[in-house]
């Protein structure tokens, strides 16, 4: 049944996302198998990537060091010194990928070119989950009240 890899990337996605907002994005052409819209939303992305490469921007944040205080005290003929305070922060390493919004818009109209977009549905709560069904064919979005890990539940 090609529904079972419809919801296997769904499964994924959730489970990526389990603590994230409470919607999940996903590529979605009414009356078609999720096999077509699988295989269109992979060539997008194959054709987004070829036409906006990566371009990572790496960033560090600067290093600051606080200096120690030394405490010496003599006692005797013999001297002991401790240090107090130093500290270290900074230097934190960030990437960015300065074509990212560019490289989605740009898989966004390849989408619309096959006839698909990108809905953005309702996570189901567990008390819906056991109402959700899988379809060979993807229902009109308009019916779809929330997506889980194994279907989707219908208005």
């Amino acid at each position: 049944m090609q529904s079972s890899k419809f919801f296997g990337g769904i499964a994924a996605m959730l489970a990526l996302s389990s603590c994230g907002p409470s919607t999940v994005n996903l590529p979605w052409r009414d009356g078609v198998s999720y096999a077509q819209v699988d295989a269109a939303n992979t060539q997008c992305d194959v054709h987004a990537l070829q036409q906006v490469p990566q371009a990572i921007s790496t960033t560090t944040t600067p290093v600051h060091v606080t200096p120690p205080n030394i405490i010496c005290n003599q006692i005797g003929n013999q001297t002991f010194c401790n240090d107090y305070g130093s500290h270290r922060s900074g230097g934190h390493t960030q990437t960015t990928d300065l074509n990212l919004d560019l490289r989605k818009r740009v898989k966004n109209q390849c989408l619309a070119h096959f006839g698909v977009q990108v809905i953005s549905f309702q996570r189901c709560t567990s008390e819906q989950s056991k109402r959700a069904v899988a379809g060979r064919v993807l229902p009109p979005a308009s019916q779809v009240e929330c997506i889980t890990e194994n279907g989707y539940v219908l208005r």
